[in-house]
């Protein structure tokens, strides 16, 4: 058995490890160096800095839905993920006045950290798994490549709101005798239960749609198919029927959570272009997406140009994969458990999921039977992010491999085993320096004239251009016309030129008056600028202080290089 004070060092050290194997661009940077793109890794940070804007009442934040874009829009917030519930993460190091970036990557350091513990916990004191083994699974379910390479979309890096639900379920529907739910201390398990899975569901939705709609679906799911077999349906049923008004309330109280958000999201759909059925359509998972891990993985990158998987469609979304080893483990040790009842039930729950939402060879796929019957699917475009909730039983695959160790094979041969599934999911993650462009952005924000009523940036058509105004605006408190999220509203006309260069002047400036008369602003109000120059720029304090142009009458378009 392992002693207390080695069982911190074990945990202690894989947690350390796994952090440096994910982010060692940023910690070996000293945080100069930012992962992962300057597209939705940065509006993340936005949304984050947002809400703490709106927290403690920074100018040019109207409210908790109005962030200052696409001016004079409102209701902007609607339009992504909301990232609430993931955004106290974020507010602690703003309390101690760190600069948002280096607090997007510090919260992203704390997400990891909290997946790596909540996985821990739940195979260490509910799965009763030794201390080793639940040290390998959390460490592969918090950083396994699938996760490390959608740094880009950090919406989805938070699960554990999931294993929430998980904890939750497994305490209602676990083991107990029949019948034996009468009790005073099963009943209050069952009431703590029901009101923590209803309220991990819930801060799932306020944080990410993403991971709460697939939670959500996958639990429908689960569901069904344990009223549909019959050696689970009758305990269910009687757990239900014990505790119908304990979950009668949850629900009323999980409505009562989650309409706000449900109404804007509504709304924000219909005055959006709808994604259409080929959007799902085509980032359905392929075969090949299952042991797809990526071209930045260290170990499997060179085989992202295999024919099989180069003719991916858009392959940074199908880096689904767990790893040659870890993919195995999970087979082996679900063919070994496959008598087990709940092992029986995954394995099931697994397959329906995996024949639903497939793309396989020879054009079959069952999606567009699902978009038009299921509510709330049209709105996913990349299905194939549901292959991150495959690192939960790949987690506990891993953990029961290494508690078993000695009996099926050698200690050593499954600790080496266990060693190869952490290692492969080593990536080499993409990054950016930020203070060349936190340089960048004091340098439009130097120019903005403070008296503008809002300004609108011409692009150079890298299709980053918006997200550098929204971030400008956020800085200086004056609102953008610029527009940057995952929907966008009907009414910005202006979205057809986001990824074309400011060399159409005319055309935009056409567009841009007949938007603001549309929307009933004064074009002498507003201020239009260019971007600067692309060279290299290192942080001056200097540019702080460059003087303002002073706005001339009508809409002013600065030809002057910044």
């Amino acid at each position: 058995m392992i002693s207390r004070a080695r069982s911190v060092v074990i945990v202690a050290f894989a947690w350390v490890a796994g952090l440096l194997m994910a982010f060692h661009p940023t910690l070996l940077s000293g945080f100069r160096l930012m992962q992962r793109d300057l597209g939705d890794t940065r509006f993340n940070n936005y949304l984050l800095e947002h809400h703490w804007q709106w927290i403690v009442g920074a100018a040019g934040v109207p409210s908790f839905w109005d962030p200052a874009m696409g001016f004079p829009l409102s209701g902007g917030l609607g339009y992504s993920d909301i990232m609430l519930t993931f955004a106290p993460f974020y507010w602690v190091w703003r309390l101690f006045s760190i600069d948002p970036e280096t607090s997007f990557q510090l919260w992203t350091l704390a997400i990891a950290t909290t997946n790596y513990a909540a996985m821990w916990l739940l195979l260490r004191r509910m799965m009763k798994f030794d201390v080793l083994a639940a040290t390998f699974g959390a460490f592969v379910f918090a950083f396994a490549a699938a996760r490390i390479a959608q740094l880009g979309h950090a919406q989805l890096m938070p699960q554990f709101y999931v294993l929430g639900v998980l904890a939750s379920a497994m305490v209602l529907f676990g083991d107990s005798p029949r019948g034996d739910f009468s009790g005073t201390e099963a009943a209050r398990r069952d009431h703590i239960a029901i009101g923590s899975m209803a309220a991990c569901i819930c801060a799932q939705f306020w944080g990410g749609f993403y991971v709460g709609y697939f939670a959500a679906l996958i639990a429908a799911v689960a569901l069904a198919l344990g009223l549909g077999l019959r050696a689970h349906r009758a305990s269910i049923l009687e757990k239900l029927r014990v505790r119908a008004a304990s979950i009668c309330m949850a629900g009323i109280a999980s409505i009562a959570v989650l309409s706000p958000l449900v109404l804007r999201y509504l709304a924000a759909s219909a005055h959006s272009w709808k994604f259409g059925v080929g959007a799902g359509e085509k980032r359905l998972p392929r075969l090949a997406s299952y042991l797809f891990v990526g071209p930045d993985s260290v170990v499997y990158g060179w085989m992202a140009n295999w024919p099989v998987f180069r003719n991916l469609p858009e392959a940074h979304e199908q880096a689904i994969g767990l790893g040659l080893v870890t993919t195995a483990v999970l087979l082996y040790v679900a063919w070994q458990r496959r008598h087990h009842p709940v092992t029986r039930f995954t394995c099931i729950l697994i397959a329906i999921l995996f024949v639903a939402l497939t793309w396989f060879p020879f054009e079959i796929r069952l999606w567009r039977l699902w978009y038009y019957s299921v509510p709330g699917l049209a709105a996913i475009r990349a299905v194939s992010r549901i292959g991150l909730f495959l690192l939960i039983p790949a987690a506990i695959a891993l953990a029961w491999w290494v508690h078993s160790r000695g009996t099926l094979f050698s200690a050593r041969v499954a600790l080496l085993v266990a060693l190869a599934c952490c290692l492969e999911q080593g990536i080499a993650a993409p990054a950016f320096d930020k203070h060349a462009w936190q340089c960048r952005l004091e340098r439009i924000a130097a120019e903005v004239d403070r008296d503008s009523q809002a300004f609108y940036l011409l692009g150079t058509g890298s299709g980053t251009d918006n997200l550098d105004a929204l971030l400008v605006s956020q800085r200086i408190g004056i609102p953008t016309i610029n527009f940057y999220s995952g929907r966008i509203p009907k009414v910005w006309t202006l979205s057809r030129f986001q990824h074309h260069p400011a060399t159409q002047t005319s055309e935009i400036e056409e567009e841009l008056i007949r938007y603001l008369e549309t929307q009933k602003v004064s074009p002498e109000s507003v201020q239009v600028l260019r971007q600067p120059d692309p060279e290299r720029c290192e942080p001056n304090r200097e540019l702080r202080s460059f003087p303002l142009r002073r706005r001339a009458r009508g809409v002013e378009l600065v030809e002057k290089k910044l």
